[in-house]
């Protein structure tokens, strides 16, 4: 099947469309120098907590969009950056699967722990009380009593303020803003939410690569340092979790967490389209890390993915349209 335009999602019936691929990837680094929008940069850590969200079981994020109006403000803009493909649309809007706008949604958290690096009161505390890592999550959207557009977006979508791309470069910036009040980040125990993390913008960068294939992309989502501040009336097993997180991040007051992601190449996918919305769900693997900088200023050597957890991308509008193309 080939999708030449997203523009043609509008046009269907169906409020249950499924689409699934998966497309091979390749190693891929990333000059932060290369930045011109965005001036935080991922910072140095040791301590790292390793997420994996898998759309098969109702995890992952969610990246949305009005593809009914297209002169409407979260209708997205057109990627113009080089090696794009012609019609790439931008998401507007973005959310962890916990927050997806899909009325059938029951999806409680974006991703599930799975490695711990590091973080030597947590994990004692983990094992000496036999706690599996699996019941522990991580969760980012609206809050429950918002409406799921006061998500991270766009907000006025325009060139060189929210985003910035050219069709003589192929890296594409976005910043992806809220009302610090309507939204949160969150790691809960099943269902209990035990930590909340502090507000901050997200930043998504797109390398396009030196080719139109999806192999030579590398796509970047990263925050700003934030505080973590534990829950009130937690049981006594998930409150002393919950303080075994806080003495790993503030040893000596101050510490911050950083969520960082890289990603080369495509993720696998699946979406959906509720009227007026196409809303894609991503897998997303995620390292949240210990950081003593209160700004994410420092700038690091080009990175890899060696030793990174890889996330979906923000682009993958883009990644969808290329594996369409591809698929003939």
């Amino acid at each position: 099947m080939k999708l030449s335009n997203f523009a043609l999602l509008s046009s269907l019936a169906s409020t249950s469309l499924a689409i699934v691929f998966s497309v091979p990837v390749q190693a891929a680094s990333f000059n932060y120098n290369d930045l011109q929008l965005i001036q935080s940069r991922p910072l140095t850590f040791t301590n790292s907590l390793n997420f994996f969200g898998d759309p098969n079981s109702n995890q992952g994020y969610v990246a949305f969009l009005n593809v009914v109006d297209p002169t409407a403000l979260d209708a997205g803009h057109a990627e113009i950056s080089l090696n794009d493909l012609p019609g790439n649309i931008a998401p507007y809007y973005a959310s962890g699967r916990n927050g997806s706008p899909l009325v059938s949604n029951t999806a409680t958290r974006a991703a599930t722990l799975n490695g711990i690096n590091g973080f030597s009161n947590f994990s004692n505390y983990v094992t000496t009380n036999s706690i599996s890592i699996s019941d522990l999550g991580y969760g980012f959207g609206a809050k429950s009593n918002q409406d799921f557009r006061q998500t991270w977006n766009l907000g006025a979508d325009v060139l060189g303020q929210n985003w910035l791309g050219s069709t003589t470069s192929n890296v594409e910036e976005r910043i992806y803003a809220a009302n610090p009040n309507a939204v949160e980040r969150f790691m809960n125990f099943g269902t209990t939410k035990i930590l909340q993390f502090g507000y901050s913008d997200e930043y998504a960068i797109f390398s396009f690569g030196a080719t139109t294939s999806t192999n030579d992309d590398f796509d970047i989502l990263f925050s700003n340092p934030v505080a973590v501040t534990k829950e009130a009336g937690l049981s006594p097993l998930l409150d002393g979790l919950a303080d075994a997180f806080l003495a790993d991040v503030n040893p000596n007051g101050g510490g911050r967490i950083q969520f960082v992601s890289e990603d080369p190449g495509a993720p696998t996918s699946s979406g959906s389209f509720q009227d007026p919305y196409f809303i894609a769900n991503v897998r997303f693997p995620l390292s949240i890390r210990v950081v003593s900088e209160s700004a994410a200023t420092a700038v690091p050597e080009p990175s890899g993915i060696g030793g990174l957890l890889l996330l979906g991308t923000f682009g993958l509008l883009n990644k969808l349209k290329k594996a369409f193309s591809a698929d003939r």
